[in-house]
């Protein structure tokens, strides 16, 4: 039976999966206007051709885009490292870039399914046409969201504190500043799992890149920085952030920080009640940035792939895997952000406080 299951598992969501990828590759292009990879070089152009300093201008910014037209425009938010980070690729055309980029987020997502899937070969087979015909990866990928490219070096850095080397964890958990919002919490979350070298190591490295950001962008591109921050949480619906996905479209002021407040403190309990299974600690610190965050769009739930890997890793059984199918359900309803994504938000919403009252491993041995 068990056997059959998987295999259904498998086959249904393999046409979809293959779908996925073929249509993927055909995206070059006028469609490239519309990915997220294009707005990347772009603002990469901004910081070459405006200087650094000017990378939150937003006269500079309109100027720059003069380039790309078609192209949509909203004032930059995107952070300074991720701009570095794809410096290379101003370099190569569009088409190209957007190729050779692409292959590096499948190679993330794939790196992932292999170091965090569970169970035996046919139940990690099963996991993976899953996970590539939910809505928000599908998105991701299509849009070429440097996520995927986060979810594989968040799978490292996952195997190396499996294997106890908390500072190689740490440093590869840099990879947060990048795009922060969809894992902010999770060196929190490890810090009160008792990983203190991981989260000093963290800190250092995160600590490192900010300094060397200020020498590159300077104190007054900062300062245009942190305000253009402001802004993008005060004007969400500008940055076409969906009311359906986001608790910072329904939500302001008292209410949104003791929301945020809640989800860090449902975060923290998961963490200390499960210091023995950080897999728990780091997927409800995916889950609880999810929640925490105001600034979010349809694709950022792709981080909940990792979260139910690890999940399933964690506490293996038929009860897990009907919640994470609730998930994947949740996902796949979410094909119309209007509408659908409000089943994915509740999703979230109840799952995180589930990770914190979820009953601790019992110790080998222990009597029951």
């Amino acid at each position: 039976m068990r056997r059959k299951l998987l295999l259904a598992l498998f086959a249904v969501p393999l046409p979809g999966a293959l779908w996925v990828l073929w249509k993927w590759s055909q995206h070059h292009g006028a469609l490239l206007n519309r990915a997220d990879y294009t707005l990347y070089i772009a603002t990469a152009r901004l910081a070459l051709d405006e200087g650094w300093h000017h990378l939150y201008d937003i006269e500079a910014q309109r100027r720059v885009w003069q380039q790309f037209p078609g192209l949509r425009f909203w004032p930059n938010v995107y952070t300074p490292t991720l701009t570095v980070f794809v410096l290379p690729f101003t370099q190569l055309s569009l088409d190209l870039g957007y190729a050779l980029w692409c292959t590096l987020l499948l190679a993330g997502l794939l790196l992932a399914w292999w170091l965090l899937a569970g169970g035996d070969w046919p139940a990690r087979l099963a996991q993976l046409p899953l996970a590539l015909v939910t809505w928000p990866v599908v998105s991701g990928l299509w849009l070429g969201q440097v996520l995927a490219l986060q979810i594989g070096v968040f799978a490292l850095a996952c195997h190396a504190l499996r294997q106890g080397r908390e500072r190689t964890a740490g440093a590869l958990l840099a990879v947060v500043v990048l795009k922060p919002q969809g894992m902010l919490l999770v060196p929190l979350a490890l810090l009160a799992a008792g990983k203190t070298r991981l989260f000093t190591t963290w800190a250092l490295c995160v600590a490192l890149i900010g300094a060397a950001t200020l020498a590159l962008i300077g104190f007054d591109g900062a300062l245009a920085y942190l305000h253009r921050l402001d802004y993008a949480q005060s004007h969400l619906a500008e940055y076409v952030v969906p009311w359906t996905v986001s608790l910072g479209r329904r939500f302001e002021g008292v209410q949104l920080r003791l929301i945020e407040l809640g989800a860090v403190a449902a975060v923290l309990v998961a963490a200390v009640r499960h210091r023995d299974q950080p897999e728990v600690a780091m997927a409800a610190g995916l889950v609880g940035s999810l929640v925490a965050s105001p600034y979010l769009h349809l694709e950022d739930f792709m981080l909940l792939v990792p979260a139910g890997w690890l999940l399933l890793r964690a506490a293996p059984g038929p009860a897990t895997a009907a919640v994470l199918l609730l998930g994947v359900a949740a996902m796949a309803a979410s094909v119309n952000d209007r509408v659908g994504g409000r089943w994915i938000l509740l999703y979230v919403c109840l799952l995180l406080p589930a990770l914190a009252a979820l009953p601790p491993r019992r110790p080998a041995g222990a009597n029951p």
